[in-house]
This record gives C-alpha cells, structure tokens and sequence, in this order.
C-alpha cells in the first residue's frame, strides 16, 4: 500500500474544512487538542499507575481489570491520533513523513477495541447483577478474553481498513487515511463496503452497549423497589455508576462517528469536511472523561490523585495499609 505523497505535499490549507478566516476555531481546536493529550496521557497513565500498582479503583477484580485495558486504550489513541492531530493543526500541513502516514491505519485499532472493551465491560455487569453469587466471569478467564480481543482487533482492523491500494493524507481528519473521506461519492463500490464493515467495528459494540445499559437501568431501579441496602448492595452500586457513567458518556463520544460511517451505506456520500473533523474532536471526549469520573465516584482514586499531585504516592500506600 503505497502513499499519496501528493496529497502530503498540496493539502497545505484548513481553508476547505474551517472555512477562509479560521483562524478563532482553529486557536480553540489547539487549546482543546492540548487539553485531550495531557488528560489522555496524564490522566490514563495515572489509572494504570494507580490500578496496578496502589490499588486505587475500588471496585471488584473484573471491572478493574476491564477499566485497565480501557484506559491502555485511550493512551494508544492518544498517541495515535491525537498527536498527530496537534502537530498537523499547528502546521496546517502533514510533517510526519511516508512511513508514519503509512502507519495510520493502525491508528482505528485502539478504538475499535475501546468499542468491545466497553461492551464486554456493560455486558458483564449486568451478568453480575442478575446473579450476584455466579454471574461474574472468572477473573483468570476474562484475562484470556481480554488477551483475545486485542489479538482480535490488532489483525482484522489493518486488514479491514487497509485493504485501499493508496493511503492519502486527509486535512479533514488532520490525519492520513486508508478511506477517501471527502470523496466517497467516485470510490468503488468494495471500498464503500468495507468501510461499512468497518463502521460496524463500532456500531455493533455501541448498540450492544446502550441495550446492557438499558438492563442495567431496569435492574438498579428492581434493586431498590425491593428496598435491598446491605453493604454488598451499596458497594455494587456504587460500580454501577461508574461503569454506567463510563459507557453513556462513550455512547454520546461514539454515536456522531459511527452515523458518518453509516452515511454513504444510504446514499449520503458528501459529508461536509468539518462534520468529519468534528466527529474526530467528539470522539476525543471519551478519552479524557474516564479519569475525570474515577476522581468524583471513587474515593480511593480520588485520594490516590492528591497524593500523586503533592508528591507523596509512596505514603498513600502506606496510609491506605496496601503493600505494592
């Protein structure tokens, strides 16, 4: 799959997708683009560093393993996309030479497999829920799932989305591409097909997701008609509402790109270049509301951040009476 060095060398402009005089939406687009990659970073590798090492998240060995491989998600795609997108926005051209415009289409993976992850995560509570003594996967194998998602989506994505012959620079996107964005209408028809298919890597996990949300609603509102408030009852709960809070907002992030996949499916090829530059920008607020979340529906998490933010993470272990 060679590269469209052409289209590195002439899309020098936002003009035609932020319009002549951009320079007021552009200043905001950098603020904020800066904001997803310290947060991204930031606040994804202190999930992990807290996690792993200090057992900041309370919650139950499943769904911390799961909220792990999320926010190893959103670091990837952080460094994958976002980057990229600061650099180029800044420029106003691509500066990153052949190879790694090549290597863009690696860029789909962390969110393709942040879509199973959340689904996996929304399905799992809600075994948990209908059945507290036995619905929760065993821990070594949801291990192995997770290992299998990752080895799933790390070989069928490249496949699915570099199957162009040509990968080119997309100023829409502030990325190289493997599909032609703004010009659907004139590829062939194989190519429109397989980027349907590779819309459905996120629309099948987004609407598997908001239908175990939707149970997990009914189930939580069940809960508490039947006045239930032992301390397991209120402990779940609490994971209830972070999860659920984790997926609602990854729906609301996710649902603008998967209908601009779906778009040319029904005949709407010639999406508006900005819609596409949006809908990245849309995407980027699932990987900075995770940590944000933990800090104001875990107290452990939220203890673990201002002992890590006034320098005393190694006394947060021993205050919290956890050997590392």
């Amino acid at each position: 799959m060679p590269v469209d060095i052409s289209s590195i060398q002439n899309n020098t402009s936002l003009d035609p997708v932020l319009g002549p005089d951009h320079t007021p939406i552009k200043l905001f687009l950098l603020l904020y683009n800066t904001l997803v990659i310290l947060l991204g970073l930031g606040g994804n590798s202190l999930v992990l560093l807290g996690s792993t090492k200090y057992r900041a998240i309370q919650m139950d060995r499943n769904s911390v393993l799961l909220l792990e491989h999320i926010a190893a998600a959103d670091l990837a795609a952080t460094l994958l996309q976002y980057i990229p997108m600061l650099v180029t926005l800044a420029a106003e051209r691509w500066l990153f030479g052949e190879f790694l415009c090549f290597c863009a289409v690696f860029r789909y993976i962390p969110f393709a497999a942040e879509a199973g992850l959340i689904a996996i995560m929304s399905c799992h509570r809600v075994r948990v829920l209908r059945d507290p003594l036995r619905g929760s996967l065993d821990h070594d194998v949801l291990k192995k799932v997770l290992v299998g998602v990752w080895v799933f989506y790390l070989v069928s994505v490249p496949c699915i989305t570099g199957i162009r012959p040509v990968i080119k620079y997309t100023p829409s996107h502030l990325h190289c591409s493997s599909f032609d964005w703004e010009n659907m209408d004139v590829v062939p028809s194989y190519l429109r097909i397989m980027r349907l298919v590779s819309g459905l890597y996120l629309a099948l996990p987004t609407l598997l997701t908001i239908i175990a949300n939707i149970f997990i609603l009914r189930l939580v509102y069940s809960t508490r008609q039947s006045g239930s408030s032992s301390t397991t009852s209120k402990h779940s709960s609490k994971a209830v509402r972070t999860i659920s809070l984790i997926c609602w907002i990854f729906v609301a992030s996710y649902i603008p790109t998967v209908v601009i996949f779906a778009l040319p499916a029904v005949g709407m090829s010639n999406i508006p270049p900005w819609v596409n530059c949006m809908s990245m920008y849309a995407v980027s607020f699932n990987l900075i509301a995770n940590p944000v979340i933990y800090s104001f529906t875990n107290r452990r998490f939220a203890e673990f951040a201002k002992y890590f933010f006034t320098c005393r993470v190694g006394q947060f272990g021993r205050d919290m009476n956890i050997h590392s």
